[in-house]
């Protein structure tokens, strides 16, 4: 029966994957912005070092303090440049990434919001939270955007 729930996982992330094409036009500063929490003083980061925070193979900033990474709903535009430009892979690979953790015990997926709205909010209320939205979204007082070099 578990086998049959991986199987059905990996097939809905290479579907998922396959019918989500949707166009997404990058911003002047990029397709998205990472955002955190305004107390935290984590300094610019390196794409790799985001693309482990997010597989959660890194679960802390550089300057010690616990990341929690708050993703976009799968179907997000923004999540599928996020997931092609920082994690290097399309969205069903992802998919099958966190299908293998969940199903070996190792890991969860982080959380996931529906919006750009949510996903601020999210980062608001939570100082260690990292999240990101659409390069064109306001980012208001309480949250800082992260430099990724």
């Amino acid at each position: 029966m578990r086998i049959s729930n991986l199987i059905r996982g990996i097939l809905l992330a290479a579907w998922v994957g396959v019918s989500t094409v949707a166009a997404f036009a990058a911003g002047p500063g990029g397709p998205v912005k990472l955002v955190v929490h305004a107390s935290n003083s984590v300094a610019p980061a390196s794409r790799d070092e985001i693309a482990r925070i997010f597989l959660k193979k890194k679960t802390s900033f550089s300057d010690g303090r616990p990341a929690v990474p708050v993703d976009l709903d799968e179907s997000s535009a923004v999540r599928r440049a996020f997931s092609k430009d920082i994690l290097g892979r399309d969205i069903a690979s992802v998919l099958t990434y966190w299908q293998e953790m969940i199903f070996s015990g190792r890991g969860t997926p982080p959380a996931q919001r529906t919006s750009d709205a949510e996903v601020l909010d999210f980062v608001r209320n939570n100082p260690n939270a990292i999240g990101y939205v659409s390069s064109a979204t306001e980012v208001a007082a309480g949250l800082r955007v992260l430099s990724v070099n």
